[in-house]
């Protein structure tokens, strides 16, 4: 196991707040010009690999820093679906409930069981268990991303210029 020093880990947190930070921000401009479902399928997927290259890379600190910068791309995708594609789902007065009935489950499980459940993993089989539970639940979240429908605006307006309309498309497609 890697001994990393309190300033080593640190600045690994800042980094990692740091591109979360910054791909919080970047996510939602890039979901604008390509359409939320690509964005949000993209983002998921990279969201994978954050728990994994610490469980590959925890011995090699400078490479680790840099992926991690990089990969808090997959963060991109929180405000995506915590609060974005939901605002754009229901009608208005439902956006508040529909906002805080995800945040609700997502505390729920992510906050309650998932420390329980990845402690217990922890304690019988090493303390990189928890990083793989973590990269489960994200593929699990990059599976589900391919059943969003698209709510950009302007991907639904160049649908209904191209369609007539975007049920249209959807019956089409079989959506």
């Amino acid at each position: 196991m890697a001994k990393y020093t309190e300033q080593q880990t640190a600045l690994f947190l800042f980094v990692l707040g740091l591109g979360i930070f910054f791909w919080n921000l970047v996510g939602p401009m890039i979901s604008d010009h390509i359409g939320r479902k690509p964005a949000l399928v993209m983002f998921t997927f990279i969201s994978i690999f954050i728990p994994i290259s610490v469980a590959l890379l925890y011995n090699n600190f400078p490479l680790l820093l840099i992926l991690t910068f990089f990969l808090a791309a997959g963060m991109g995708y929180q405000p995506l679906s915590l609060a974005i594609i939901p605002a754009e789902s229901v009608p208005r007065p439902l956006v508040a409930s529909a906002i805080a009935i995800i945040v609700c489950v997502g505390e729920g499980i992510g906050g309650s069981l998932g420390p329980v459940l990845s402690g217990i993993l922890a304690d019988h089989y090493g303390l990189f268990s928890p990083l793989w539970v973590v990269a489960i639940a994200c593929a699990i979240a990059f599976l589900l991303s391919f059943g969003i429908k698209e709510t950009a605006p302007i991907k639904l307006l160049k649908i209904k210029e191209k369609h007539g309309s975007v049920e249209t498309l959807q019956s089409e497609q079989g959506i």
